[in-house]
């Protein structure tokens, strides 16, 4: 079976469940990378997060989210969250930005109103349609992990949301050292639940449970 189909059917919770993006993890997102960022006043650099596995689209928006609230000119900045999955059926579907009204029981009742536009029913439910501003934020694109990136670094915070728990050890260990060369100084690297058994080299120190943070410049 290959890695896509197995990742699709093993993921499945996460699909079902899609905005129930660690706390923890955002929070670090906040305090570790974004206030910096913005301390910085670093205007005129980019800033890149990376959703490695997006599913339906959830987890890029939570971060889109966070983005637009820690920083209030986001639309004059240089950002873009990188949204991939090894599922091209799952990249197509959160290209689309609809979501069960259900699914989004995970936020905030003033985080639905501002981001999603309720449309027609769906059956017993209600479909909601994502605003294009926030939808701005992220390229969506397919990623298998034996090819090349889509992309080239520095990405200042990866979320890799269980995706290499179904991956052989050696392409877990291979896909480790990549993110050497991907991130900054600084950069933060979230692991999923399942994936806390894989330890990063020392060019990361620990921040918490699945929280690493880059240390060395490349």
């Amino acid at each position: 079976m290959s890695i896509s189909a197995v990742a699709k059917s093993e993921r499945l919770s996460a699909v079902v469940s899609p905005f129930s993006i660690e706390s923890e993890h955002i929070e670090a997102l906040r305090t570790q990378v974004l206030a910096p960022w913005l301390a910085a006043h670093k205007r005129n650099a980019c800033l890149r997060l990376w959703s490695m596995s997006c599913a339906t689209g959830a987890e890029a928006l939570s971060l889109a989210m966070a983005v637009v609230e820690a920083l209030p000119d986001w639309q004059r900045l240089d950002i873009r969250i990188l949204a991939t999955d090894v599922d091209a059926g799952l990249v197509a579907q959160a290209q689309r930005g609809l979501f069960d009204e259900a699914q989004l029981t995970g936020l905030s009742p003033a985080m639905q109103l501002r981001w999603f536009k309720p449309r027609a029913r769906h059956g017993a439910s209600r479909l909601c349609k994502v605003q294009p501003e926030l939808l701005s934020l992220i390229r969506y694109a397919v990623f298998e992990p034996q090819v090349k990136l889509p992309f080239s670094g520095p990405i200042d915070a990866i979320f890799c949301r269980n995706s290499m728990a179904y991956w052989e050890s050696g392409l877990q260990q291979t896909m480790l050292a990549s993110f050497v060369d991907l991130q900054p100084r600084r950069g933060l690297l979230c692991l999923g639940a399942d994936e806390r058994h894989l330890q990063p080299d020392s060019s990361y120190r620990r921040l918490g449970r699945g929280l690493f943070q880059r240390i060395q410049a490349p």
